[in-house]
């Protein structure tokens, strides 16, 4: 088994982890119960690394490894990986031709009774696009100096499964790479996610809708685009349409930062008053390369923001909103995205809904126009721009010059848009 480190950077960090009994969340500092990794790529001569990491310097992990296929979430292979403290994990999936595998020469894979296995191991009816879950099944001081794969398996066997031992120490990573390029992102963690099941092979896993529902439907967001100097992909992973089984589409509307042009008649700056948009249906994990839809032969949209908004089969909005995670590339890099959401929680969200001015503390922490007026912030041109609480501005002509909000002659104040 391989320490890579990890004993130092554990004790570095101060990662003293033991069982909590709190509502699950999603964990910020990418630790947890269960790990996420919304999307993998093995098409052609692209492949897909996974690494899952034991961060507990006392507790040895059990943990089951899902990958499922983008299309329709359904579960291509599991396995369970055996993991000492300070230990980790690693797995690559690829494809020949149209058989997708998993292999692995990591000790910590076991299989049957405590064996090792013998990859790689097909994909059942696999894709070269999907997800993975990893789920905690148990963990457990065994008050050995370095325990073996074998003895933390046979010492879980022997478990009898009638209480929570989980902890929140697990973190994963995801490389995809192909000859030349790579790109790489943290999976997910959601923590105290507590599974109580003895997880056994061959049974179909499903994460509890409950609590994943709450933790990722959203109804609607706002994404930034810029293909001046690379290529922007969004791929949004519909994880909790697995656990609704929601149908979801999606439509998009554009902003831009270049005015004026490539705009309805009769508008002359952007927004404009909301026309009939494509709605488009979505597999479980999407690829969205956001190039805006723009036929005019004198504009080349480079930047500026996107609505997505989720809807049902006829494209108006739903009622339950099936959005899962957010992975955004951008110059060679993934990274899990934190858009800034709007419309109701539970409701999909609402044209003419007032969105909120998030105060000037917050304000003054954005850089860029396109994340300031999207937050529901007032951006002022300037070398370099200034990001401004629309409430700041207490005249109409001050108010007009920040980009993003505009002045309520009812109520005497500036209000933010948030890109509206």
């Amino acid at each position: 088994m391989k320490k890579w480190l990890l004993g130092f950077l554990c004790l570095a960090l101060g990662l003293m982890l033991t069982p909590q009994v709190k509502a699950a969340s999603v964990a910020r500092d990418g630790l947890g119960d269960v790990l996420i990794f919304p999307a993998y790529y093995a098409e052609g001569m692209a492949k897909s690394k996974i690494i899952v990491v034991n961060t507990s310097s006392t507790d040895s992990v059990v943990a089951k490894v899902v990958i499922r296929r983008a299309s329709d979430s359904k579960e291509t292979l599991d396995f369970f990986v055996y993991l000492s403290p300070n230990d980790y994990f690693e797995g690559e999936i690829y494809c020949v031709g149209t058989t997708c595998y998993f292999t692995s020469n990591d000790d910590s894979w076991l299989v049957g009774n405590c064996q090792k296995p013998s990859p790689p191991y097909a994909l059942v009816t696999g894709e070269p696009v999907g997800y993975v879950e990893v789920i905690e099944a148990w963990s457990a001081d065994l008050e050995i100096k370095h325990p073996t794969a074998k003895q933390i398996c046979e010492s879980y066997n022997a478990w009898k499964g009638n209480e929570d031992t989980t902890i929140n120490s697990l973190m994963g990573l995801m490389t995809i790479y192909w000859p030349g390029e790579k790109l790489a992102y943290d999976a997910v963690a959601v923590k105290d996610y507590n599974n109580t099941l003895k997880l056994t092979i061959a049974t179909e896993t499903i994460l509890d809708k409950d609590i994943i529902g709450p933790l990722f439907s959203k109804g609607e967001f706002l994404v930034p685009y810029d293909q001046g100097d690379g290529v922007d992909l969004l791929v949004v992973n519909f994880i909790t349409r697995k656990a609704t089984h929601a149908l979801t589409r999606y439509k998009f509307k554009w902003y831009d930062t270049e005015e004026g042009t490539c705009l309805p008649p009769g508008c002359d700056i952007s927004p404009c008053e909301e026309r009939e948009e494509i709605c488009y249906p979505t597999n479980e994990v999407q690829f969205i390369s956001l190039i805006p839809d723009c036929t005019s032969e004198d504009f080349n949209p480079t930047k500026g923001w996107v609505r997505v908004r989720l809807t049902d089969i006829e494209c108006a909005p739903k009622e339950e909103p099936a959005i899962g995670l957010l992975v955004r590339a951008r110059n060679g890099q993934f990274a899990i995205a934190d858009p800034a959401w709007r419309g109701a929680t539970e409701e999909g969200g609402d044209e003419n809904e007032t969105c909120t001015d998030p105060g000037q503390d917050t304000c003054s922490t954005y850089t860029d126009r396109d994340t300031c007026v999207a937050n529901g912030c007032g951006w002022a041109a300037g070398s370099p721009g200034t990001c401004y609480s629309c409430s700041q501005a207490t005249t109409s002509s001050l108010c007009g010059s920040l980009e993003g909000c505009a002045w309520d002659d009812t109520k005497n104040t500036c209000e933010p848009t948030c890109g509206k």
